[in-house]
C-alpha cells in the first residue's frame, strides 16, 4: 500500500462516524477495501445516500478547498463543478444514491472535472462502491486524478495519424478524435444511437457485409479484436479506404462493455495511391492481379462477339480473420499465397485469376458453360480437404463460391459482380449449401429481404407500429388447469398478414432492432399481466417473456426489468424469463450476474430448448434457473420413439432431483398429451392446449366474465 493512501486511511482510522442511515466503516473495514485502489490514488470519500451529503478525506483540500473530515452536501459540492457539466454530473450522483435507497446499487465509474481554487480544472475518475457491514450501510466511493493522464492521451493522439474512437456499448455513444475531420470534414465527432447503422450509411454497399460480419463477432463477443479495411465515400463523392484495427473490454468496473480503436486513411499512403492509380495493379500480397483490372478484362470478354458465353467465379475464404488472429499477419499472407497457388494450379482452361479483395478471389472463364461451372465448384470444393503448409503447419481453408454466367445472369460486368455476390452472401448464410450459381430469384429474395428489413424498421422508429403480442396458454399437467401465458412476438405486414416470427426475428437481428423490439415486448408483456390481473386474474398467473444472452449482458438489465414490474405494480411471482439453453452456455459468465439479481428479486427463469444444447446436469444444478422446457423435437412420435420417451422421463426425474420444475413444450395431439402426463411433468404448453391469440381472444378463451382463471 503506497504512503498516499496509508494517509488517508490514517484520517479515518481508529473511529465509525455515523449520520442517518450511514456508519463510515472503521479502518479495519477501509482496508478491506483498499484492493480495489490503484495506484493513482487521490482520495476517498463516504456519502450517506439518503440525506445526500458527503464525507473527503484530504486528499481534495489544497485543489480544491473541500474540508477534510467535514461534511458538504451534494447541492454544495456540485457549486465546484463547471456550469456546463452541472447538471449531467448531479444526474449521476442522483441515480446512484436512488439506487442505493432502492437496495440496487452496484459498484461504477465516471469522470468528471472540479474547478480548482487557482482557477484550473481537475479531472477526476469517481469510484463509487455501495458497503454493506452488518446493520450499517453506507456508499464508499475513491477518487483519481486523471488529469494528467488525459492530457498525455491526447497529446499522444494528436500527434498521430490515426483517428481514435471509443465506443461506449451501454450508452450506444462513440467519440471520434478531431483529425477524423481530415478524412471526413462534415463528420461529427460524437453521436449516440443505433452506432453499426449510422457507420454502416457512409461505408459503400459492396463493402458493407464485410464490416457488419466484423461487427457482430464483436457485439456477440465471438473475438474482443477486429481487423478490417473498406471504402466510404464522401460528400464530395471521393471514395476514401479505411483500414480500422481496435478490441472490446470491459471498463473498470467490469459493468459496461467498451470498444477502442484506430482508423487509417489508407488513400494518404503513397503506396495505395500507386496501387489505386495504377488499372492494372496487382495485389501485394499474391501478385495477382486486382479487382479494376478484371472489370476491364470481363467488359473485353463481354464485347468479343466470338466469345458466347462467359463465367465469373467468387471465391470467398470463410471467416479468414481468425487464420490472421490466430497465426499473425504475417502467416496469414502465407496463406493468401498458398490459396492462390492451389487454385492457379487447378484453373479451367483459358481461365484467369483474380485478388479482388483481402479474402475473396474471382475466376474469369470464357466460353464457360453452366455444367462446367458447377461441376468445377464442386472439385475445387474437394479440393479444400487437402491442408495448406504454412510455416510448417498444416492449415485447412474452407470457401464459399458463387458464380454469375454470361449472358444468362448479366451483360456487363457490373451486373455480373454485383448478382454473383448476391449469390454469394446467400451461400454464406446457409448452414449446408457451399456453392451456387445466381439464378433470377437470388436478387428477388434479396429485393423483398431489404424491403421487409426496411418495413420493419420504419415499424420500430414508429414507436413499434404493427408490432402485437399474442398469448399460448400454459396450463398446470395435474389437471391441465391454466396457470399462465406465454407472450409472442407478431408482426402485421402493410397487406394485414401475420408475418412468421422467425422471419421477423431474424430481419430484427439483421437490421440490429432487436434490443428495441425485444424491451418493447418486456414492458407491452408487464402492461398486460397487470391490467389482467388487477382486473381479477388469478393472483398467481405467470407471464412467460422470451429475453436473450444479449440482454442478460447489458449491465442494467435485472435493474431495467424490476424498474417495469414497479412501473406497472407487478408482482415480480408473476414473471418468469425465458432463455434458449444454447444461447445461455455460450454466455453463461457474462449472464451469471444478471440472472442472480433477477432470482434475488423474485423473478423466476425458465431454460427453453433444453435438450438440444450442451450443458450437463451438474452444470445445471448450478445454473440460476427455476425450470427447464424440454424442446418439442423430443415429442416427435413419442409414442414409439424409445429413445425420445425415455429421454423426457430421464430429464424430468433428474430435474425433480435437483430440483428443477419441467415444462413440456410442443404438445399437438391427444396421443403426446397421453403419453407425457404419465411422466409426471409440472407444465404443459403446446398447440393441443391452446394457440397463441390476441390478447382480447386470450381473455375471451380462457377468462370468465370475472376474469378467474379456468
Amino acid at each position: 500500500m503506497n504512503g498516499v493512501m496509508r494517509d488517508e486511511l490514517e484520517v479515518w482510522g481508529g473511529r465509525t462516524t455515523c449520520t442517518g442511515n450511514m456508519c463510515i466503516p472503521d479502518a479495519v473495514n477501509v482496508v478491506k477495501l483498499a484492493p480495489i485502489m490503484a495506484d493513482m490514488f487521490f482520495c476517498t470519500f463516504f456519502a450517506d445516500y439518503n440525506e445526500h451529503r458527503f464525507y473527503f478525506s484530504r486528499g481534495l483540500t489544497d485543489a480544491v478547498g473541500i474540508t477534510a473530515g467535514k461534511s458538504i452536501l451534494l447541492s454544495d459540492f456540485l457549486l465546484y463543478v463547471p456550469q456546463k457539466d452541472r447538471e449531467e454530473t448531479a444526474q449521476q450522483y442522483d441515480d446512484y444514491f436512488s439506487a442505493a435507497v432502492a437496495g440496487a446499487a452496484r459498484t461504477i465509474s465516471f469522470q468528471h472535472s472540479l474547478n480548482t481554487l487557482n482557477n484550473g480544472l481537475l479531472w477526476l475518475q469517481v469510484h463509487m462502491q455501495y458497503v454493506q457491514d452488518g446493520d450499517k450501510d453506507c456508499i464508499w466511493g475513491a477518487v483519481f486524478d486523471r488529469t494528467q493522464t488525459a492530457s498525455l492521451q491526447q497529446n499522444i493522439i494528436e500527434s498521430s495519424a490515426s483517428v481514435v474512437f471509443v465506443i461506449n456499448m451501454e450508452k450506444k455513444q462513440i467519440n471520434f478524435s478531431e483529425n477524423l475531420l481530415q478524412i471526413l470534414p462534415d463528420a461529427k465527432l460524437e453521436f449516440k444511437g443505433n452506432i453499426v447503422e449510422r457507420i454502416a450509411r457512409v461505408i459503400l454497399p459492396e463493402d458493407q457485409n464485410r464490416f457488419l460480419e466484423t461487427i457482430s463477432q464483436i457485439l456477440t463477443g465471438k473475438t474482443n479484436r477486429f481487423s478490417i479495411e473498406f471504402r466510404i465515400r464522401r460528400t464530395d463523392g471521393q471514395d476514401v479506404w479505411i483500414a480500422s484495427r481496435g478490441k472490446s473490454f470491459f471498463d473498470s468496473t467490469h459493468q459496461t462493455k467498451m470498444i477502442v480503436g484506430t482508423l487509417v486513411n489508407l488513400s494518404d499512403m503513397n503506396q495505395f495511391k500507386e496501387k489505386l492509380g495504377n488499372s492494372a495493379g496487382r495485389h501485394e500480397v499474391t501478385d495477382l492481379p486486382v479487382r479494376k483490372k478484371l472489370v476491364i478484362d470481363l467488359e473485353k470478354v463481354i464485347s468479343d462477339r466470338n466469345i458466347p458465353s462467359a463465367a465469373i467465379v467468387l471465391i470467398d475464404i470463410k471467416e479468414f480473420h481468425i487464420y490472421n488472429d490466430r497465426f499473425g499477419r504475417a502467416a496469414g499472407d502465407e496463406i493468401l499465397r498458398g490459396i492462390s497457388d492451389m487454385i492457379t494450379g487447378r484453373l479451367p482452361c483459358k481461365g484467369s485469376l483474380y485478388h479482388i479483395n483481402i479474402d475473396h478471389f474471382c475466376i474469369l472463364w470464357p466460353n464457360a458453360t453452366r455444367v462446367q461451372v458447377d461441376n468445377f465448384m464442386s472439385f475445387l470444393q474437394e479440393e479444400t480437404a487437402k491442408p495448406i503448409l504454412v510455416n510448417r503447419e498444416n492449415i485447412y481453408v474452407a470457401f464459399a463460391m458463387s458464380a454469375a454466367i454470361f449472358p444468362s445472369c448479366g451483360c456487363s460486368a457490373d451486373e455480373l459482380l454485383i448478382n454473383a455476390e448476391i449469390t454469394l452472401n446467400k451461400v454464406k448464410k446457409d448452414k449446408v449449401k457451399r456453392y451456387s450459381i445466381f439464378v433470377s430469384s437470388d436478387k428477388r429474395e434479396l429485393t423483398e429481404k431489404l424491403d421487409f428489413e426496411s418495413q420493419l424498421t420504419n415499424s420500430v422508429r414508429n414507436t413499434q407500429e404493427n408490432f402485437l403480442l399474442y398469448y399460448q396458454p400454459i396450463v398446470n399437467a395435474d389437471g391441465e388447469r391454466l396457470i399462465g401465458a406465454e407472450a409472442l412476438l407478431r408482426w402485421i405486414s402493410p397487406s394485414k398478414d401475420i408475418i412468421c416470427p422467425e422471419r421477423v426475428i431474424a430481419a430484427l437481428e439483421a437490421t440490429g432492432h432487436m434490443d428495441d423490439v425485444g424491451a418493447w415486448v418486456l414492458e407491452e408483456g408487464i402492461r398486460q399481466c397487470s391490467e389482467w390481473i388487477k382486473a381479477g386474474a388469478h393472483p398467481e398467473f405467470l407471464l412467460h417473456i422470451n429475453i436473450t444472452a444479449e440482454d442478460l449482458m447489458r449491465p442494467n438489465y435485472s435493474l431495467s426489468v424490476i424498474t417495469l414490474l414497479s412501473q406497472y405494480s407487478l408482482n415480480p411471482r408473476n414473471l418468469i424469463l425465458e432463455i434458449a439453453e444454447t444461447s445461455l452456455m455460450r454466455s453463461i459468465s457474462s449472464c451469471r450476474q444478471n440472472l442472480i439479481r433477477l432470482r434475488k428479486a423474485g423473478i423466476r427463469i425458465s431454460l427453453d430448448d433444453f435438450g438440444t444444447g450442451y450443458s450437463s446436469l451438474n452444470y445445471l444444478r448450478e445454473l440460476p434457473v427455476d425450470e427447464i422446457k424440454i424442446d418439442r423435437s423430443f415429442l416427435e412420435n413419442i409414442k414409439k420413439d424409445r429413445y425420445n420417451h425415455s429421454f423426457i422421463s430421464a430429464m424430468i426425474f433428474l430435474a425433480h432431483s435437483i430440483p428443477r420444475n419441467v415444462c413440456i413444450e410442443g404438445i399437438e395431439t391427444f396421443e403426446q398429451a397421453d403419453t407425457v402426463r404419465a411422466l409426471h411433468a409440472d407444465v404443459f404448453q403446446g398447440f393441443f392446449f391452446g394457440r397463441p391469440v390476441s390478447s382480447s381472444d386470450f381473455e375471451t378463451r380462457y377468462f370468465s366474465k370475472s376474469m378467474k382463471g379456468i
